[in-house]
């Protein structure tokens, strides 16, 4: 099993004696007491008073669980024990292994395969139909942007459908109408109609990205929420790999087997929608989320069985029934109100005082970078045939192999440093990079220059996708996943026609726009207000999504801070890392 978090929340304990052996210490888990150790309490409505948490005070300890219990509100009213109050994270550390995470994270992951693929297909293909079908600059950029028409509709849709109806529902379907108008969209007659159906697959890739990400997130321990989001995006580098090396064996002294390309890169989805829909169980958050606790319990007894493991000691009555209750992080449970959110409310709670001018940055931070990356990837095969490179698949595979680096470096480094130093650090460097692409008709320079693009625009995405899935609660997560993958989308949409047109007036002139949207990116993402790293995921919405970063010190370093010594480091390191 996994070791646990410093900040995994633990069951309350009163007081009473019980006995546990040192494998519980050494795995963190603090076994329940006795009931009859444990006084009876009655857990009081929302309208009484509450108790705030002083600034200082450690959020999971046992004494904070007591101090703050008064604000744990369930849609039952029936009195409960506290000691049999199981978190998310405790829940998820108690149940789930390394066996099962894979599971999930490679069936999240073909959901960023198919992003990754198609990516690649359309610059692929565009130089192609341009020809076969006499296309003017604009229709081939309309072309390029037709996906990303879809992915602006399917990404808010499916964000909102999914914090509505649930995670497996659109995890399904998405990658259905993805693998059907695919393979559709083989047999197109021309260009309205390939428009029409590529479009249509922008839609259910719009959809699948936002569900993937919370999916997998709501699946993870919060100690390696990072390291496997990381590994997430790993796939999305082996789609656009495969892509290069199918193109380069299907259209090399062959460019009129682009249909066959087209459905070789959808044939695929029919194994995943079949895995998707008969191994994958619903996210066992949401349901806690919407009181069904029944089924959250069945979920984690599904998760126990699948990871070789048994329930726990406890969770069980004497009569097999469900013995414990599932709270959400930091003891916080859910709220009826929060259980049938509006669609009107999901998207107003992003505007809030309290997500207001996350949102508001995150949004700008999308799009600049879906027009940096997208324009990147676009037009770097125009550019190759324009300083004349013999095989120009060849050249983007050999980018493409060099840049899975990038996924490596984000693994072994997304836990060890703050989500803004990232952001900020990678996108300005990446954006100082690109502008200089288009300055050298050099097919060598062109290949290194685009090679270090491709390895700093990767892993600062990873953690794009990290941050925002962390920083909105579980009541909107997808949706507010799902409203900046629309933002996504238009950049998407607009950088293929820009950059068509300023290509007629030098290589120059498109990258140099591309960078300065990196680097404006990388500008903005500063003033981001929370900083999520090592932070529990938030499951209300009553409540700020985390510890702004003037709190950091108490809650990263507290162990430092409470052993009696040592606190100048940490004061130093958090003061440097705040200045960075």
């Amino acid at each position: 099993t996994m070791p646990p978090s410093p900040t995994s929340s633990t069951s309350l304990l009163h007081g009473g004696s019980f006995t546990h052996d040192e494998s519980d210490e050494e795995s963190g888990y603090t076994p329940m007491p006795p009931n009859n150790t444990i006084p009876s309490t009655t857990i009081n409505p929302p309208d009484q008073p509450k108790n705030n948490l002083p600034h200082n005070q450690e959020i999971n300890s046992p004494a904070s669980f007591a101090t703050n219990r008064q604000n744990l509100h369930f849609s039952s009213s029936a009195p409960l024990d506290e000691s049999n109050l199981v978190s998310m994270d405790q829940a998820l550390l108690r149940t789930s292994s390394l066996r099962f995470t894979s599971f999930i994270i490679v069936l999240c992951g073909t959901g960023m395969f198919f992003d990754g693929i198609e990516l690649s297909l359309l610059p692929f293909l565009l130089p192609i139909l341009q020809r076969e079908w006499a296309l003017s600059p604009f229709e081939t950029g309309l072309l390029g942007s037709s996906v990303f028409f879809g992915m602006i509709i399917g990404a808010f849709s499916g964000g909102i459908l999914s914090d509505r109806i649930g995670r497996k529902w659109i995890f399904v379907l998405a990658p259905l109408l993805t693998t059907v108008m695919g393979l559709a969209s083989a047999f197109s007659p021309g260009f309205l109609a390939f428009w029409v159906l590529r479009m249509i697959v922008g839609v259910a890739l719009g959809s699948s990205i936002p569900i993937d990400y919370s999916f997998l997130m709501e699946f993870v321990h919060t100690e390696y929420r990072g390291t496997v989001l990381s590994v997430l995006n790993v796939f999305s580098g082996l789609g656009g790999t495969l892509e290069s090396v199918l193109a380069w064996y299907i259209l090399t002294d062959h460019p009129n087997r682009w249909r066959l390309l087209v459905f070789c890169s959808s044939f695929p989805g029919i194994i995943v929608v079949l895995c998707r829909y008969m191994l994958v169980p619903e996210s066992p958050r949401w349901l806690v989320m919407r009181g069904e606790q029944e089924k959250a319990f069945n979920v984690f007894q599904r998760i126990a069985t699948m990871s070789g493991k048994v329930m726990p000691d406890g969770w069980r009555n004497s009569d097999g029934s469900r013995a414990v209750h599932f709270v959400g992080a930091v003891g916080a449970s859910f709220g009826d109100s929060e259980q049938s959110l509006s669609i009107l409310e999901q998207v107003q709670h992003l505007f809030d005082s309290k997500f207001l001018v996350t949102t508001c940055c995150l949004l700008p931070i999308w799009f600049l970078l879906s027009c940096g990356g997208w324009g990147f990837q676009l037009l770097i095969p125009t550019l190759l045939i324009r300083v004349h490179a013999a095989n120009p698949f060849s050249a983007i595979l050999f980018m493409s192999v060099l840049s899975g680096s990038s996924f490596l470096f984000t693994i072994l480094f997304v836990e060890r440093f703050p989500r803004k130093l990232f952001l900020c650090i990678g996108f300005v460097t990446c954006g100082a990079v690109l502008a200089t692409l288009g300055a050298w008709e050099n097919i060598y320079y062109v290949i290194l220059v685009g090679s270090v693009v491709n390895f700093l625009s990767t892993f600062p995405w990873s953690i794009l996708y990290l941050y925002t899935s962390e920083v909105f609660p579980t009541p909107i997560r997808s949706t507010g996943l799902g409203l900046c993958s629309t933002f996504t989308r238009i950049g998407g949409i607009t950088t293929p026609i820009l950059g068509e047109l300023l290509l007629q007036y030098g290589n120059l002139y498109p990258f140099l726009l591309y960078g300065i949207a990196f680097l404006t990116a990388g500008l903005i993402s500063i003033m981001l207000p929370y900083e999520t790293w090592k932070m529990e995921l938030s499951d209300t919405v009553q409540k700020e999504p985390s510890i702004r970063k003037e709190e950091l010190r108490a809650h990263t370093f507290q162990g430092n801070n409470t052993s009696g010594g040592g606190t100048g480091s940490s004061e130093a390191r958090v003061s440097l890392l705040s200045q960075c």
